[in-house]
C-alpha cells in the first residue's frame, strides 16, 4: 500500500495557527486603547440625578401630577398668608356601607319592582 501525502490545510488555517498569539495580542491591545480613548474623549460622564426629572413621564397622567403638584404650592402658599382651607374633616371619608342585595325567595333581584326599591334605599342612604 502506498501512503499518498495528506494535502496542505488552507491558507487562513495555516496563517491562524502560526501567528495566533500575535492576533490576540493585537486584539486585546486595541481593546485597552479603546477603552483609554473613549475615558479620554468623554470624561467626566455626567449623571442628572435630578428626581423631578426621572418622574417626569409623557403620559396623559403627568398632566394630572403637574397640576395637582402646583395645586398643592398655591395651597401651601395660601395657608402660610393665613388663606381658607377647608377642614380635614370635611375631605376625609371616616367610613362606608356596603350593600349586597339578595331576594328573600331567592328568585331574580333585577326586576323592575325590586331596582325601583334598591334606588330608594340608596337614595335614603344618601339624604342628608
Amino acid at each position: 500500500m502506498t501512503q499518498v501525502p495528506l494535502p496542505a490545510p488552507p491558507g487562513p488555517v495555516t496563517f491562524l495557527t502560526l501567528h495566533s498569539r500575535k492576533i490576540a495580542r493585537a486584539g486585546a491591545l486595541g481593546f485597552f486603547l479603546l477603552a483609554i480613548l473613549s475615558m479620554v474623549c468623554y470624561w467626566p460622564i455626567l449623571v442628572n440625578e435630578d428626581f423631578q426629572a426621572y418622574l417626569h413621564c409623557d403620559g396623559p397622567q403627568h398632566g394630572k401630577q403637574e397640576a395637582m403638584s402646583k395645586v398643592r404650592a398655591v395651597r401651601r402658599e395660601k395657608i402660610k398668608h393665613g388663606g381658607r382651607r377647608l377642614l380635614a374633616e370635611r375631605t376625609q371619608t371616616k367610613w362606608f356601607i356596603r350593600l349586597i342585595y339578595e331576594s328573600r325567595d331567592g328568585t331574580n333581584i333585577f326586576t323592575e319592582e325590586r331596582l325601583q326599591q334598591i334606588r330608594d334605599l340608596e337614595n335614603r342612604i344618601e339624604a342628608p
